[in-house]
């Protein structure tokens, strides 16, 4: 589905991993069921919020002082460092970003892959104190990025809290954009 591969860009674990969640989670190996754009969002989704090895990793490097340097400017539509730079050729080598081509030039224009701009949305937050704070920030960003679909997953550290109160899902509608709000 051409769907999937814009979101991983044909990563392979990527790829495979949602896959799999759509046919053995999602559709429990319903071959009738066909997979479409709203069963890999789903699968997308459920990945990010399971935390699995591929995005820790990814949510560890962005913690690296060169990759930030490169991808926060990107998300947040000011000036990109130089597309030659050792930190801009890192971050494209680890796959966080990628090069696009209009016509027959190279174009400095770089992209954060489909599937990873939901964590990087989860991590960039870290500034956000409150949730109305963070759904401004996340529709700021999907309006840079062209989407009408976000996430945006809070961490109460409140030990007093119980589980209850902390572990939700609801979708909310932020300038004309649907992000869901999970909390845990």
């Amino acid at each position: 589905m051409a769907y999937a591969f814009e979101q991983t860009q044909g990563q392979p674990w990527l790829a495979n991993a949602i896959a799999c969640e759509c046919v053995e989670e999602i559709t429990r190996f319903d071959y009738t069921i066909p997979i479409t754009k709203d069963l890999v969002d789903q699968a997308i989704q459920r990945l990010v919020l399971a935390r699995g090895t591929h995005f820790d990793s990814m949510i560890e490097r962005l913690k690296e002082k060169r990759v930030r340097s490169v991808i926060e400017p990107l998300i947040l539509g000011e000036e990109v460092v130089e597309s030659g730079s050792d930190d801009y050729l890192y971050t494209r080598d680890l796959g966080l970003i990628r090069e696009m081509a209009l016509g027959s030039r190279r174009a400095d224009l770089c992209v954060i892959y489909g599937v990873h701009k939901y964590p990087i949305e989860i991590k960039l937050l870290k500034g956000a104190k409150t949730i109305p704070e963070g759904l401004a920030q996340i529709a700021d960003y999907m309006d840079k990025v062209g989407e009408s679909q976000g996430s945006l997953v809070i961490f109460d550290r409140d030990a007093e809290k119980p589980w209850e109160e902390k572990i939700y899902m609801r979708t909310e509608a932020r300038d004309g954009k649907m992000i869901t709000v999970a909390g845990c």
